[in-house]
């Protein structure tokens, strides 16, 4: 019963949390889905819409609080960064922007996130789940087949840029796990100290 308790209060005290849940939840929507959804909502269908903003909201939105924080910290780590960001950090803030972040491994705030074009823009705490809702509802207003046919140019060949990159990225990480570098940052990290790196393999 206590646990069922503190369950349920944490639900009611972390409404963003779980909106953002549930938007993770939304499936994906296929042409045909759009297209469908296009009609009921021209029809007054609010269902619909919604569903049509939070497909939009796991697509495309990218907000941040001032308060947020951000850092790509593998080389402070002694270690190869991963998930593709080989790619997409530079497609995002650019290529020397990107390397200075990989490179020293910065915690940078939400603000500075939003100055470098890390997020698409960044609001008060207490406004970020109705900003986010307005912009995906922003786009929801747009035709949903030249969105997605938008989306698609816009990407291009990014999936197998990423599929690439990832590939490579895994071989360095391999190789660099394998250093006294790595087993030195992991440490330091776990002892909350300033590393002390050799550059040996």
């Amino acid at each position: 019963m206590n646990k069922t308790t503190r369950r349920r209060t944490s639900s009611v005290q972390n409404p963003l949390e779980t909106y953002l849940r549930e938007i993770n939840e939304t499936s994906l929507l296929n042409a045909k889905q759009e297209k469908d959804l296009a009609r009921r909502i021209a029809v007054g269908d609010m269902a619909a819409r919604d569903q049509m903003v939070r497909a939009n909201l796991r697509l495309v939105v990218n907000i941040a609080a001032p308060e947020a924080r951000f850092s790509a910290n593998f080389a402070r780590l002694g270690f190869h960064h991963g998930f593709g960001l080989s790619v997409t950090l530079p497609a995002a803030v650019g290529g020397q922007r990107a390397a200075e972040l990989l490179y020293t491994g910065r915690r940078i705030t939400g603000d500075d996130a939003g100055a470098i074009g890390l997020v698409d823009r960044v609001v008060p705490l207490d406004e970020l789940t109705l900003d986010a809702h307005d912009f995906a509802a922003e786009i929801a207003g747009s035709a949903p087949l030249a969105v997605q046919s938008i989306r698609a140019t816009l990407r291009g060949d990014l999936a197998d840029r990423i599929a690439a990159a990832t590939d490579h990225e895994l071989l360095e990480q391999e190789r660099l796990r394998r250093t006294a570098d790595f087993r030195e940052g992991t440490s330091a990290m776990s002892e909350r100290r300033p590393p002390q790196f050799t550059g040996v393999e």
